[in-house]
């Protein structure tokens, strides 16, 4: 409301100091301009946090959601984008693709979980596998049994897919390589299974229990979104006549 104030004067006010202090406050200033109580409209959020994180790449830093307040989310940052963050960038989009509210809740979940709470990855990792899953089969048509476990469900919707372009599928060798290591990525159902029933949430434990560390909750989210990515990929590229 007052002229004399320039438009940028919080970037040198020393009381601040964001343009020349360490990074962290700076970080955590950012991602307070796209709280929901600051900033309410999510899309607005996610252009200005697009926007933020171009530059913050070179740095290894990035601004993403950490958690939700009544269904929006809450943002905070990291010093460092690593594999898990990358796979998790991935499946974002492919949430936004399915414009399911589930699955866009599971990959926020896991973003914010994935340093902070191992269980609750791991968790969640099988679970927005499971939800991708269902929903490619459901989509193509095909049964999705209320007995078949997991690792059966990753399985049938491997084979409901075309995993390789009709270019390629006219030389037998490409085709037979890219199918077998597709379906040994599939095999990931059964070991991630039971890492979430061993150390994920879902299951009660005993008060003894110790968790797995942020590096396995890395290795299942990773791993997770890797498949879940290349899954509605092929899907994606075959459409449903």
């Amino acid at each position: 409301m007052n002229s004399d104030w320039s438009d940028d004067w919080v970037f040198t006010d020393g009381r601040f100091d964001l343009l020349y202090g360490p990074d962290e406050p700076f970080l955590k200033f950012l991602a307070e301009t796209v709280h929901p109580v600051v900033r309410p409209d999510t899309a607005e959020c996610e252009k200005m946090i697009a926007e933020y994180n171009a530059p913050l790449a070179a740095d290894g830093c990035e601004i993403h959601a950490v958690k939700e307040i009544s269904g929006k989310p809450v943002f905070g940052y990291s010093r460092a984008i690593d594999s898990a963050r990358s796979h998790l960038q991935a499946a974002a989009r492919v949430a936004a693709a399915l414009s399911g509210h589930q699955v866009a809740q599971q990959v926020r979940r896991m973003q914010g979980a994935v340093e902070k709470d191992p269980d609750l990855a791991i968790g969640t990792a099988k679970e927005f596998l499971e939800t991708l899953c269902k929903t490619i089969l459901n989509e193509r048509g095909g049964a999705v049994s209320k007995n078949e476990n997991f690792p059966a469900l990753v399985k049938s919707t491997v084979k409901s897919l075309s995993v390789v372009p009709k270019s390629i599928a006219a030389q037998p060798q490409s085709e037979k390589t890219v199918t077998i290591l597709l379906g040994n990525l599939g095999s990931i159902g059964h070991p991630l299974a039971e890492m979430r029933n061993q150390s994920g949430t879902g299951q009660g434990r005993s008060t003894d229990h110790v968790g797995l560390e942020k590096k396995h909750a890395k290795l299942a989210v990773g791993a997770a979104a890797t498949l879940a990515v290349v899954l509605y990929e092929c899907h994606e590229a075959e459409p449903v006549a």
